[in-house]
């Protein structure tokens, strides 16, 4: 099926909330999460189609089962737009020096982008308490953490997922393009329209707004499977957010994605996920269903390639749940990875295969138990830091 990609400008603040309970009278603060899911984009451009089908959408709501077309819209690439170019969630496997000269500080407030370095293999003596098929993997100098950086998806990802061990000095703050307004609002009687006593509450809305020094405004970057030919070629209008906020979606030229690197055929790899990743492993939340809990080993999805997984960056787990419109109700909540989780493997049996062609072999998408492909588990294959 085609691909195309659009470009997804907020047209006002937007709230997406997150999986922690808020009940009015009871809590005051009413938390979100920037960016979205990818379940919020795919629903949004397939409601912008079932809008032009209402007949269909009159039938889903009242149990019919999702035709195959409107599933087939799915997402294949997700990112955020600065300046017009597109950035991905940094991977969790690069870190931010703690130790910097003051004079770098203040050059990187300046222009916004940050410098960030990748972890290394550390010496086998070391102290740890994994299981013994992961390896430890760290960092040569003092590290902190850092909230929602993104890291440019041309040059930059491109030597990342070369292994390339250099620094990377493209990496943008997602805080600096997304400022956070509260909003203050009362709860209403579903009756009267009056309000009632002790439902104040706050939100935290977000607005995408240019850093000082951008020209253009920020936005979501996306690529589309399975769209109509009437949403290809005009822009057109979708509703994002708890309340319905409007974004503008203009259709444009193909974005250059990152691919894996044209090398010979390797026998380590890595997966990076852009997209937050679901996994059923009943013993561990982190490991994928298809490895097995003790060895660390099995089949890759799709194929009958051996692999063991050797190291993972998996970050703190969130929490997701959504609305199911077929049966009117919400979705079960679920843990799920976040978005940069690095998952590293080695092949088995003594195998070696090329990045390219194993890709082709792939799935779009690793996330487990998705009938519905919202687009979780969105990744890159890489190389490992050499």
């Amino acid at each position: 099926m085609s691909r195309s990609t659009y470009h997804i400008h907020p047209l006002d603040t937007l709230f997406f909330k997150d999986g922690k309970p808020f009940s009015l009278g009871e809590e005051t603060w009413a938390d979100g999460i920037f960016p979205p899911p990818p379940s919020v984009l795919t629903g949004a451009f397939r409601t912008a189609w079932l809008s032009r089908e209402l007949s269909l959408l009159n039938q889903l709501q009242k149990g019919k089962p999702i035709p195959d077309w409107l599933l087939n819209l799915h997402l294949t690439q997700v990112g955020i737009t600065i300046n017009r170019k597109p950035y991905l969630p940094i991977p969790l496997d690069l870190a931010q020096p703690k130790v910097r000269k003051m004079s770098e500080k203040i050059r990187e407030k300046s222009r916004g982008t940050y410098r960030a370095i990748s972890s290394v293999p550390l010496e086998s003596e070391a102290i740890h308490s994994l299981p013994d098929p992961l390896s430890l993997w760290g960092f040569t100098e003092t590290v902190e953490g850092w909230d929602h950086q993104l890291i440019s998806a041309g040059e930059d990802f491109s030597a990342y997922l070369s292994g390339n061990k250099s620094q990377y000095k493209s990496t943008r703050s997602l805080q600096e393009i997304v400022k956070m307004e509260a909003k203050i609002g009362i709860g209403r009687s579903p009756l009267t329209n009056s309000a009632e006593d002790g439902q104040l509450y706050r939100t935290g809305m977000r607005r995408m707004s240019p850093r000082k020094g951008d020209t253009y405004s920020p936005g979501f970057v996306v690529e589309v499977e399975g769209m109509p030919d009437m949403l290809q070629s005009k822009p057109f209008l979708i509703k994002l957010g708890a309340e319905g906020k409007a974004a503008r979606v203009i259709p444009t030229q193909q974005v250059e994605w990152p691919h894996p690197p044209a090398t010979s055929s390797v026998n380590q790899f890595k997966l990076i996920f852009s997209t937050p990743v679901f996994f059923d492993n009943p013993k561990h939340a982190w490991l994928p269903s298809w490895l097995e809990s003790d060895q660390l080993s099995g089949t890759l999805p799709g194929t009958d390639i051996p692999v063991q997984l050797t190291a993972a960056f998996t970050g703190k787990p969130i929490v997701l749940g959504g609305w199911d419109l077929v049966n009117q109700r919400p979705k079960p909540m679920r843990n799920c990875l976040p978005a940069g989780t690095v998952l590293h493997f080695k092949f088995l049996e003594q195998q070696h295969h090329s990045l390219l062609s194993l890709r082709e072999k792939l799935p779009v998408s690793l996330s487990e138990n998705d009938p519905a492909q919202q687009g979780f588990g969105l990744y890159y294959l890489g190389m490992l830091a050499h």
